[in-house]
Parts: structure tokens; sequence; C-alpha cells
């Protein structure tokens, strides 16, 4: 009788921590390939049925009346599983599918998902993370623009706004979307490409798009304290501020100390190089209205970046999604 409570112990420490609801059963949806937005969302809604420990939001609507989601993974603490620290748990918002070609980021967070909700695929650090952090996942934050591109377009980048229409050598030329990570709040600049045909059109006007003030909204109300938009490609980790003419000051070195603290790390693990800087370290040229921006400028999170995973186009074979979900899964956990 005296082995009881240590046998216990020890069946408590290895039973999985997000425990599945009786009754649920596998998913029918393949993450290890790219798939169409209303089998991810028949995944999110399988997840949320399924899970205790997993709560799915709709945050908004498209212009097509496509839900927009967020699906937070909150696990209840429990004496069993002690985190190592006695602070209150933080929450950490991932971000992807902004740009409806890029599909590699929206696959690996769905992977990411999965790996999360099954405790058998975690080690200890990993556990660790979900006592530490309440996680969000928007996972496909263009919901229009990703059914557009897996039905017409592979390569549309916007939403689906209505129509804008501009006048060019006497010819009116009329095309449809925003780019969702130029039309954020804060520091937007409608003159940065006013050209409505542009892949890189900010709208006419901050926040004018559904998905735009969705995302706002959530993330508002959960004031993250670390924020994360996955997109690809290139193999960059990007730091705040993106809008042209920024210079880190002291106080931000942090940000670039983590960036690089990450970029070492995956070098070591994986051998790929990753560029670390801001937008314009990297690219060249700034970005007004962006999400990294946004979370940092206007919400105060600790913690904002921008992610461009992969170095093998908006969508490689898929081949490459193992590899690039697990290596974003290391640099979510490095933050």
């Amino acid at each position: 009788m005296l082995l009881l409570p240590y046998i216990l112990a020890s069946l408590l420490c290895i039973s999985p921590i997000l425990s599945a609801k009786l009754g649920s059963t596998k998913s029918d949806v393949n993450l290890s390939k790219y798939n169409k937005y209303p089998d991810i969302e028949r995944y999110l809604k399988w997840i949320n049925s399924s899970y205790d420990s997993v709560t799915l939001h709709r945050i908004g609507q498209t212009y097509e009346n496509r839900s927009i989601y967020a699906l937070v993974i909150d696990l209840k603490n429990d004496a069993s599983l002690e985190s190592t620290t006695n602070n209150p748990k933080q929450d950490y918002l991932v971000i992807s599918g902004m740009h409806a070609r890029e599909y590699v980021p929206i696959t690996s967070t769905l992977l990411i998902i999965d790996r999360l909700i099954n405790d058998e695929k975690l080690d200890s650090k990993e556990r660790e993370l979900l006592l530490k952090y309440r996680f969000h996942f928007i996972s496909v934050a263009n919901p229009d623009g990703y059914a557009y591109t897996t039905d017409v377009d592979r390569y549309f980048r916007k939403n689906r706004s209505p129509e804008n229409c501009i006048l060019k050598a006497n010819e009116t030329k009329c095309c449809r979307g925003v780019d969702l990570n130029r039309n954020f709040g804060y520091d937007f600049d409608a003159k940065s490409d006013s050209n409505a045909c542009s892949h890189s059109f900010v709208g006419f006007r901050a926040d004018s798009e559904p998905e735009t003030q969705a995302i706002e909204k959530y993330a508002s109300k959960i004031r993250p304290y670390i924020a994360v938009d996955v997109h690809s490609y290139g193999r960059f980790l990007l730091y705040p501020y993106a809008y042209h003419g920024f210079k880190l000051p002291p106080k931000m070195y942090y940000l670039r100390d983590k960036a690089n603290e990450i970029a070492d790390f995956i070098k070591k693990k994986y051998n790929v190089q990753y560029k670390v800087g801001t937008v314009e370290d990297i690219v060249g040229y700034g970005a007004n209205g962006s999400a990294l921006d946004y979370f940092y400028g206007q919400l105060g999170a600790k913690y904002s970046f921008a992610f461009e995973i992969t170095n093998d186009g908006f969508q490689p074979d898929i081949k490459v999604i193992p590899n690039a979900a697990k290596e974003l899964f290391d640099m979510l956990a490095l933050i």
C-alpha cells in the first residue's frame, strides 16, 4: 500500500495534459498537405469539440461571409502538472494566412496546434509552454483570399474586398482586394500604395477591412505578451518597427537579441540561416500599417515578430511542410 502514492504520481506524470473528450473521434483532415478552407474550418471545429482545454472563437466575418476564427489552447493548471513559475498565464498570439498565397504558414500553425494538443509529442520543456502561456491561433486570417487562391488564382495576395477603380492613361481599371498587412491602424499611410490594382494596396483608410478589424478587436481584448505574424518566404526574423526610416533604439535591443538567439538555434539544429532585422534592414524598404507594428506599438506586446519561414516559394512541394512546422515550433518556443 505504501507504493500506491508513487504509482499514482507516476501515472499522473505520463497522462495526457490535454485530454480528449470521451467519445471523440480522430479527425479526417490530413495536415500533411494543403487543405481547402472548408476542410480547415472542419478541423478547427473538430478540435473544439474534442478537447476540453480548447475553445474556438468566431471573431469576425469576411466580405464573402466566411468566418474568421481564433482557436485558444488554455491548459487548466493541475497540481500534478505544476509549472516552474507561479506567475499568472500570459497570452501568446500566433497569426498566419494574412497573405492569401502563403500556404506553408497556415499548414505549419495547424500542425503546431496538433502537436500542442497531443501530449505524447511534447517533451518536458514544451509541456511547460502550455502551463506558462494561453495560446491563441488565428491560422487563416484571410479566408476569402485563401479560398480564392485554392479555386481561382494561386498567387493572389490580398483579401477579397469589393472592387476599387483607378484611372490610368485614360483607362479605368478595377481590382479587388486590400493587403491586410498594410491596413492596420498603427502608423497607417494611405499614400504608401494607393494603387487598387497593386498587390500591396493599403486601402483608403486604416482598419477598412473586416479581417483587420476582427484581428485588432480580438488582440486588443487579450493584450498578448507575445505576438507572432507568420509569413513565407525568405527565412527572415523581423522585429518592429517596419515603417520607413526607423532606427532601432537601445531600449529595443532586446528584440534584436532574441531574434539573433532564435536564428543561432535554428542554424545549429537545422543548418538553415535566418536573416535578422527590421523590414527595411532586410528587404530595403519600409512597410506602414503592419500587424507587427500594431501589436508592439499600439497594444504594447513585449515581443512582436514577423517570421518569414522557408525559402521554397509560396506553395512549395508538400515534403517541405514537416520541417517548416518543426522550425516554426522551435522558433515560437524560444521567445
